[in-house]
């Protein structure tokens, strides 16, 4: 694939040029693929061995993408992205599996380059073996520079995931768009009444957008699904209130929850653009 978007060293910031599965910058620093086909750039003494959604984890959110309800939500995501132009650039922040981010470059008239960034290793393996035709990359996007160059992207996507605004700012076009979607305090509200979830937030920015950002288009989006048992587990075991269940209940958590639940999903949808574009 040739590459739409500058990915810069995370050490010295030069531009990366491939060679074969190799990365490498001018002043030498060199990254490779994994055997699975994504991009690491982390580096450092730990290298983030244990950061981020586990293998049973992401095991459970490849199966909950599979329920109606999510490819319905993919589709309201989709009829919220603007218009991209050919050769046009998106980024997924917090990418996980990369269904999110398929389902959008998939669904452009123009064909775009797909780039999704997370810090777990299960998540990216699992997205670079099922969507090669998009550029998969390794980084903490919660805590570290973004790994690209300035006004790299036409839109950046954070659905569920990390919202580090002065860079999006940055890696974001003048005249592209931030689509940002967050769980709503009725998500999953039955599936509450047997288990105690972790909270949801308000699902606002962390930050405030005076000066950087301005809504363009916002709305709540709400279905309703009959869940079966296996299903209801797998909604659990995506998040990250899965840890603390097993420690107060070990596998008996499964068993207060019903054979079958009408369960709501809702979800908070909101493009942004930068202010003064």
């Amino acid at each position: 694939m040739n590459l739409a978007v500058s990915v810069v060293c995370p050490i010295c910031s030069a531009p990366l040029s491939r060679s074969g599965r190799s990365y490498t910058c001018l002043e030498r620093h060199n990254f490779d693929l994994s055997r699975e086909g994504y991009l690491s750039l982390l580096h450092g003494r730990n290298n983030y061995q244990e950061i981020g959604d586990d293998k049973l984890m992401v095991q459970a959110r490849v199966r909950v993408h599979k329920l109606s309800a999510f490819a319905d939500l993919a589709a309201a995501i989709r009829g919220y992205c603007p218009p991209m132009t050919a050769g046009c650039a998106i980024l997924d922040i917090g990418c996980g599996d990369g269904f999110f981010l398929d389902q959008v470059t998939n669904a452009a008239k123009a064909a775009c380059l797909g780039v999704g960034v997370d810090v777990s290793k299960g998540a990216l393996a699992k997205a670079a073996k099922s969507h090669p035709s998009l550029l998969f990359i390794r980084t903490d996007a919660a805590h570290s520079r973004l790994p690209f160059g300035d006004s790299a992207f036409g839109m950046v996507m954070s659905v569920f995931a990390p919202r580090p605004i002065g860079e999006i700012g940055r890696v974001l076009r003048d005249d592209g768009s931030w689509l940002i979607v967050t769980a709503t305090q009725d998500h999953l509200k039955e599936i509450r009444q047997f288990l105690p979830l972790a909270a949801i937030g308000t699902g606002k920015l962390d930050t405030p957008t005076s000066g950087f950002f301005s809504v363009q288009r916002s709305g709540v989006w709400v279905s309703e699904l009959e869940v079966a048992r296996p299903d209801l587990v797998s909604l659990v075991e995506m998040s990250p209130s899965v840890y603390r269940l097993r420690r107060d209940f070990g596998d008996k958590w499964i068993d207060r929850l019903p054979e079958s639940l009408r369960v709501t999903f809702s979800f908070s949808i909101t493009r942004l653009v930068k202010e003064n574009r």
